[in-house]
């Protein structure tokens, strides 16, 4: 088998960024196969972080003890971050 050359693979995934797809090299090097990317996961994770802010306020606010507060800011932080980060990357 030859190996196959991945500066072509780069310059595929380049021009397939626009389209909503990438290209991947499988465990078969002499084939390429088109990996369709998720189009609507971005944005749901976006409109997904604008009800998480107010609604984490709402269980901060809303906890009984100090203690629960504490977790509750815990668990909304990493909330923020997840969307946050998710919504960037897609």
């Amino acid at each position: 088998m030859k190996p196959i050359n991945l500066s072509i693979n780069v310059s595929l995934n380049q021009l397939a960024d626009k389209r909503g797809f990438r290209w991947v090299v499988p465990n078969q090097p002499d084939r390429l196969r088109r990996e369709v990317l998720p189009q609507w996961r971005g944005r749901l994770h976006q409109g997904a972080l604008v009800v998480t802010l107010p609604a984490g306020v709402l269980l901060v606010r809303s906890a009984s003890s100090t203690r629960g507060a504490i977790a509750a800011g815990v668990y909304v932080a990493t909330l923020v971050g997840l969307f946050t980060s998710s919504s960037l990357y897609n």
